[in-house]
C-alpha cells in the first residue's frame, strides 16, 4: 500500500477485501483469520487514524523508539530482578518523555525543542522539572 496518500472511506472495504483475497490465494489461513478478526472487531475504527490531521501513515516513529530501547537493554545484559527491570523501564520512559526533540525532520520539524510530555499533557496541570 502506498503510504503517501490516505485511504478514502469508500476504499476501505475494497482494500480489506483485496487483502483477504490475496491471503486466500496464497493459502495463508492464519493471515485471513487475523484480517477477518480485525474487520469484525474494529471495522471503521481500523482507519480512524486517518481523520487526525498530520497523523503519520506508518509506524516508523514507534519502530524507532523500539529500536532505541532494544539497543539500550542489549547493553545492560540483564537485570538482578523483575523489580530492578521495572524501575529501569520507568526511569527510561520518564527520561524519554522529558527529553526535548532535537532532530525531527519534515513533517515533524515543528516538534524540535519541545518535550513529548508537553504535547500530550493536560495544560491545567503543572509538571515539575526533573531533568
Amino acid at each position: 500500500m502506498d503510504t503517501t496518500k490516505r485511504i478514502q472511506p469508500c476504499e476501505r472495504q475494497r482494500k480489506l477485501a483485496h487483502m483477504l483475497e490475496y491471503s486466500v490465494s496464497k493459502g495463508n489461513t492464519e493471515e485471513k483469520r487475523i484480517l477477518l478478526w480485525l474487520q469484525n472487531h474494529f471495522g471503521e475504527e481500523l482507519f480512524n487514524y486517518q481523520k487526525v490531521p498530520k497523523s503519520p501513515l506508518t509506524n516508523n516513529i514507534q519502530e524507532g523508539f523500539n529500536q532505541h530501547l532494544e539497543t539500550r537493554i542489549g547493553g545492560i545484559k540483564g537485570f538482578e530482578s523483575y523489580e530492578h527491570a521495572n524501575l529501569w523501564m520507568n526511569a527510561y520512559i520518564l527520561k524519554r518523555r522529558y527529553t526535548k526533540f532535537t532532530e525531527c525532520g519534515y513533517p515533524f520539524r515543528r516538534l524540535n525543542g519541545k518535550r513529548p510530555l508537553d504535547q500530550t499533557r493536560n495544560l491545567t496541570i503543572d509538571i515539575p522539572v526533573l531533568f
